[in-house]
Formats: structure tokens, C-alpha cells, sequence
């Protein structure tokens, strides 16, 4: 076992296209279109990956994948910006 930081997760190729979408600002219907999804695939993508980084919502999510690239754990800091300075998931 190691103390060091946790290892990012491994993240599909669709789930790393999906993230980069997100990060554009782009609809649930634009990604739908542009990845050849159903747009219930795409918020089941989108549920995926907010469990897997522990985030609540696309902002918390775009701040930890933008950020830290690692998911969060219970207990961890919450990276979003210093008006959650101290917040905690």
C-alpha cells in the first residue's frame, strides 16, 4: 500500500470525450448529437462520472477534473474556488 495521493480513475475514451464536452459548456442535446448518444445516455454518462469524482453537479465536476484530475474522496477539500475554501464533500 502506498500513503501517496490517490491515482486518477480510469476513465473511458468515451467518458474523456464526454468530460471535454462538458467542459465546453455544451447541452446534454449537443453532446447526445455530436457523440451519436440518446440524451438519457448522456445524463447516465454524466451520472457515472459525478459518482466517480464524488461531485454533485457539472460545476464540481468540471472544478475536479479541471484541477485535480483525482476523484474526490468523503472528507477531501472541495476545489471549486476560495469561496468554498474550507468546504468539504
Amino acid at each position: 500500500m502506498s500513503d501517496g495521493p490517490p491515482l486518477p480513475p480510469q476513465l473511458t475514451v468515451r467518458h474523456q470525450q464526454l468530460l471535454r464536452l462538458l467542459a465546453e459548456g455544451i447541452t446534454d442535446s449537443e453532446i447526445a448529437r455530436r457523440m451519436h448518444l440518446s440524451e438519457r445516455q448522456v445524463r447516465r454518462e454524466v451520472a457515472s462520472l459525478l459518482h466517480t469524482f464524488g461531485c454533485r453537479n457539472r460545476f464540481q465536476l468540471g472544478a475536479a477534473t479541471s484541477f485535480t484530475l483525482t476523484p474526490r474522496t468523503k472528507g477531501s477539500p472541495c476545489p471549486m474556488c476560495p469561496a468554498h475554501e474550507g468546504s468539504f464533500v
